[in-house]
């Protein structure tokens, strides 16, 4: 996890990971069921806080809480590094928090699309905080000269971002087309940008805007 902020806070954000983690690997001993690869009905109230924003997300797109895992690690991470500071950017792997008073722009990786890194999303002061979570389709992650499928999605949170991003990836995998996913998207709410990539097609919805292409 990389965390740059307008003051020095690693110290910070190590603690808070570090207990949220153990926190986490405790509950998840008591309750391996948590870690089955399907949706939660309900959300466990005995669970401790980040296992509970991974229960929320899990329930409000239908996917698996363990898919949510590291979006809830850095939003548990975020809250508490927002205390001290008023501008904070993290780097989680695929997931990234930003609360920021200036401009930004987080460019997207997508194996040998064509379109991998010439598509950047700005993020505006207005829309913070902002999580963004990139979920690539798996089967062609690690085949050389194949493009990789990918879906970005822009939430409030990061961990409903990872959600909606790897529920979006998962329907993209199994062959739905652009607008049923969007559709999927849409129905649900609190996506504020989805991205899909698909080799050298897109399909983009929201208010987020894109630069490049």
């Amino acid at each position: 996890m990389t965390v740059v902020a307008d003051k020095e806070l690693q110290i910070e954000a190590h603690s808070v990971l570090t207990r949220c983690w153990r926190e986490l690997q405790q509950y998840l001993a008591r309750r391996p069921q948590v870690q089955a690869p399907h949706p939660l009905a309900e959300v466990d109230s005995d669970a401790p806080e980040v296992a509970q924003v991974m229960q929320d997300s899990s329930i409000e797109t239908n996917v698996p809480p363990m898919l949510v895992m590291d979006g809830a690690l850095t939003d548990m991470v975020a809250k508490e590094l927002k205390k001290f500071a008023k501008q904070v950017l993290i780097e989680n792997g695929p997931e990234v928090f930003v609360h920021t008073e200036k401009t930004r722009q987080v460019r997207i990786f997508a194996g040998e699309s064509p379109l991998s890194s010439r598509l950047v999303l700005e993020i505006q002061p207005d829309l913070c905080p902002v999580g963004i979570s990139t979920h690539c389709c798996s089967e062609n992650l690690m085949t050389p000269g194949r493009s990789v499928d990918v879906a970005v999605a822009v939430c409030n949170t990061v961990s409903l971002a990872a959600a909606f991003a790897a529920g979006a990836g998962e329907r993209l995998a199994a062959g739905q087309t652009f607008t049923e996913i969007q559709n999927w998207a849409s129905r649900r709410g609190g996506v504020m940008g989805l991205l899909l990539l698909k080799g050298d097609l897109m399909s983009k919805r929201g208010t987020v805007p894109i630069v490049g292409g």
